[in-house]
């Protein structure tokens, strides 16, 4: 465990003008760059993960249960796509299958306890 200054990740020679910031992961402190390749992980807080799937799972109840206009749901494709190869969903049972398939993404990224 470092105490003080942080170690440099590995993927800091990678992208070395890219901005950076410090994460803690296993007791050690990393600096890390906040720009990476599009295919490439980010360490991301396990809370922030659980906030996300948790937002997403609301968004989708929404949906379903229409309490969400078209103009809110049309958004909310192109929010849910956004950064990926997938079109944006154009009705509402696509924005809920896209957000059932971003919810499951999540639920692996979190840890198994």
């Amino acid at each position: 465990m470092n105490g003080g200054e942080p170690l440099d990740h590995p993927s800091v020679q990678k992208y070395p003008d890219s901005p950076t910031v410090e994460v803690r992961v296993g007791g050690i402190l990393y600096r890390v760059p906040t720009q990476r390749g599009p295919d490439e992980a980010v360490p991301v807080p396990v809370r922030d993960l659980a906030q996300a799937m948790a937002a997403v799972a609301q968004f989708a109840a929404l949906l379903e249960l229409a309490m969400v206009d078209d103009e809110q749901a049309t958004w909310g494709g192109r929010a849910v796509t956004r950064g990926t190869s997938e079109g944006a969903p154009t009705t509402r049972p696509e924005l809920v299958l896209s957000l059932q398939r971003l919810s499951r993404r999540l639920r692996a990224a979190l840890p198994y306890w």
